[in-house]
């Protein structure tokens, strides 16, 4: 297939679903906040099996279905929520001290950055899946510098809860097993080499993204998707050599191939740009005179081919009834 044919056919169906979703917006967000929270409340629930409650069906939809009907900044704190909860049915004590940490995380997040807090859920569940760059681009791509804090505050959460899951829980019968138990905890975190490597390449796949996609140049979207995925392959190769961190080599390079793809995706989804169609402006006002770089969007037309039905076979007869009768007056002498 030639590539302008292919190009214009993929940007027909990009229209296509634009189209639909406009006209099912409502619909199509409640849907897809609804799968987020399903899917968040799942992930605890398989991460976090201390208490078998949250794994029935119908627990897991009704928290679901609460999620949605919430701001994106209460599900976050449902979320955080759950995760308490479950961790509580190992040990109280753990309980208590994640709940410290992951509420100082989302105080610091909702201060800063309310319109990605959602990241804080997501990026510990993409780390589990391996991809966590793809939240990472797609936070440089669309948001702010103040999501950097945002995706640290998920890796930070990702690595408490590894924290949990890896100590051995005995009885905590006195002051000093749950001294030793605090000092077991805080070590796991602060001394885990792992999570000051991923949560330095997190950070600059972010920064290095959004840097990028603000400058002034031709095609900055794709260049700072595809500068992001190699910066964060370098940090993790380079935290694998000097810090001896354990991350495994092929699911560094697949891992960060797929991100790199699904960043491709949300940039297309969201924006495509013309560069061909670029144009320089100028224009003033009372006070500056203006040089203005502008590049189109580019949008396909969608062939809409449809008959319409102007009369029924009733208005036809009636129609042509009404012209025989119009013709033969005008013929009357």
């Amino acid at each position: 297939m030639d590539k302008k044919i292919y190009l214009k056919t993929v940007l027909e169906w990009r229209e296509k679903l634009y189209t639909y979703y406009i006209g099912y917006e409502k619909y199509v967000k409640i849907l897809v906040k609804f799968i987020m929270a399903l899917v968040a409340f799942y992930m605890v629930s398989n991460q976090l099996p201390y208490q078998n409650k949250l794994e029935k069906p119908w627990i897991l939809l009704g928290l679901s279905l609460i999620g949605t009907i919430l701001p994106y900044s209460i599900l976050v704190l449902l979320v955080t929520l759950t995760v308490v909860f479950q961790i509580y049915f190992l040990s109280p004590v753990l309980a208590a001290m994640t709940a410290v940490f992951a509420f100082v995380l989302y105080l610091m997040v909702a201060r800063y950055d309310q319109k990605s807090i959602v990241a804080v859920v997501f990026l510990p569940i993409f780390i589990i899946w391996k991809i966590p760059f793809a939240i990472a681009l797609v936070l440089g791509l669309l948001f702010g510098p103040t999501s950097i804090l945002t995706a640290a505050c998920g890796v930070v959460m990702y690595y408490i809860l590894q924290a949990v899951k890896n100590i051995q829980i005995g009885q905590e019968s006195n002051v000093t097993d749950i001294l030793s138990l605090v000092q077991l905890f805080l070590d796991r975190i602060i001394k885990n080499q792992n999570m000051y490597v991923m949560l330095a390449a997190i950070v600059a796949v972010v920064f290095v993204t959004w840097f990028i996609r603000t400058r002034k140049m031709s095609y900055a979207f794709e260049i700072a998707i595809l500068a992001g995925t190699v910066c964060g392959i370098l940090m993790l190769l380079f935290g694998n050599l000097v810090y001896e961190s354990e991350f495994s080599i092929m699911w560094v390079f697949l891992g960060s191939l797929l991100s790199g793809v699904i960043g491709y995706i949300v940039h297309f989804m969201h924006m495509v740009l013309d560069y061909g169609q670029t144009e320089d402006v100028q224009f003033e006002d009372d006070d500056y005179y203006y040089y203005v770089r502008a590049v189109p969007k580019m949008k396909m037309t969608i062939e809409n081919k449809k008959i319409k039905k102007i009369y029924s076979n009733k208005g036809n007869t009636q129609s042509r009834r009404t012209y025989e009768r119009n013709m033969s007056n005008r013929n009357r002498p």
